[in-house]
């Protein structure tokens, strides 16, 4: 530890000074507003590139946790927390039930809309950030490689909402 500022100085010496991961987020972020944003005007897609868990990682032993999509600064983010979670019995008892009235609604559906929302739900899991509902339809419709049209997943999310209500 104590050397770490002498490599510093020689690495810098032979190949110029470091920039920090901090600095270029910082700088990215005050220019384009969001470092997702940077990386799409780069021409890369942060879902397809962002840090994933080591596939070993299941293999862990289970700590009490969540993972939650949170609004920043106007943004949504994917974070994981450490501990028990922040919700209430009651808010999680709440959360089961609309879970088993999404499940009861999405059965209301044909068999071919049950087959295809499905495969919105998984793709829904692997994106992480949007903007809105018709952003996540659009993100939605790329991950599925335009096999199924913006119009065809608004019209199961409607019936969904009306199956529910």
């Amino acid at each position: 530890m104590r050397h770490t500022h002498f490599m510093k100085l020689l690495i810098e010496d032979h190949y110029g000074a470091a920039i920090s991961g901090t600095s270029l987020f910082k700088t990215a972020h005050s220019i384009f507003g969001s470092w997702d944003e940077a990386l799409w005007r780069a021409g890369l897609n942060p879902n397809d590139i962002r840090k994933r868990s080591r596939l070993h990682a299941s293999a862990l032993s289970v700590t009490l946790g969540q993972v939650e999509d949170v609004n920043i600064d106007g943004e949504r983010r994917y974070s994981r927390f450490a501990g028990t979670p922040a919700k209430s019995p009651e808010q999680l008892l709440e959360e089961k039930e609309s879970a088993s009235d999404l499940f009861e609604a999405v059965n209301k559906l044909s068999k071919e809309d049950k087959l295809l929302t499905e495969k919105i739900f998984d793709t829904i899991l692997k994106i992480h950030h949007y903007k809105d509902q018709d952003d996540l339809i659009k993100h939605v419709v790329l991950r599925l490689d335009k096999k199924v049209s913006e119009l065809k997943v608004k019209q199961i999310f409607s019936q969904i909402t009306e199956n529910i209500m």
